[in-house]
C-alpha cells in the first residue's frame, strides 16, 4: 500500500487530535511537525514519535510530504494553505477556514491551479453523538426541525495572560 507522507504544521494544542487520527491510519507516514518554536515541534515530535521537528514550513515542504495539516491560529491558514498548495501539497486546514471571503477564495484559486486538494476540517460532522441526533431527527423521533444550535467546548489551556485576550483570539475568525 502507497502511504501518504504527511506533515504537520503548527504544534498547538490541537496537534495532538490531528496526530493521534494520522497515527492510528494505516495509509499514513507523519513526516514530522514545523512550528516557528523548534522547542515546542520538537517536544511534539518526541510525544508522538515523529522523525523530524521543523522550524520553518519551508523546510517541512521540502521534505516531500503530500499532505500537510494547518493547525495555526487563523490569521495563518491562508498564507500557510496558499504557500503548500503552490508547492503541490494537498491540504487540510483547521477552521475556520481563513479571517475573510476574499481570503477563502485565494485558498481555493491555489488549489484550483495547483491540482490539489483544499479540505476545511468540521470535526464535529461525524461525531458519534451529532450522527445520532441526525438519526433520530431524520426518523422524525422530534418533529420538524426548523432550526439547530450545535453548542460543545473543549479543553483548551487556562489562558494566563489575564483579562486581555492575545491578538489572534480578538480577531474575527476566533468570535
Amino acid at each position: 500500500m502507497t502511504k501518504f507522507r504527511v506533515g504537520i504544521i503548527g504544534a498547538g494544542y490541537v496537534s495532538a487530535h490531528h496526530l493521534r487520527a494520522l497515527k492510528s491510519l494505516p495509509s499514513v507516514e507523519v513526516v514530522g511537525v514545523a512550528d516557528l518554536d523548534l522547542a515546542r515541534a520538537q517536544a511534539v515530535a518526541k510525544a508522538f514519535a515523529l522523525p523530524n521537528a521543523y522550524a520553518s514550513v519551508d523546510e517541512l515542504l521540502a521534505s516531500g510530504v503530500d499532505v500537510v495539516h494547518v493547525l495555526t491560529p487563523p490569521a495563518l491558514h491562508a498564507a500557510l494553505s496558499i504557500q503548500a498548495l503552490r508547492a503541490g501539497v494537498h491540504v487540510l486546514v483547521e477552521k475556520p477556514m481563513a479571517e475573510t471571503p476574499e481570503q477563502c477564495e485565494e485558498m481555493i484559486a491555489a488549489a484550483r491551479s495547483s491540482g490539489r486538494t483544499l479540505g476545511v476540517v468540521h470535526s464535529a460532522r461525524l461525531d458519534p453523538i451529532v450522527l445520532r441526533g441526525v438519526e433520530i431527527a431524520r426518523g422524525g423521533g422530534i418533529g420538524t426541525v426548523i432550526s439547530l444550535d450545535f453548542h460543545r467546548s473543549s479543553d483548551y489551556p487556562a489562558w494566563p495572560g489575564g483579562g486581555k485576550l492575545p491578538p489572534q483570539y480578538r480577531k474575527g475568525s476566533y468570535r
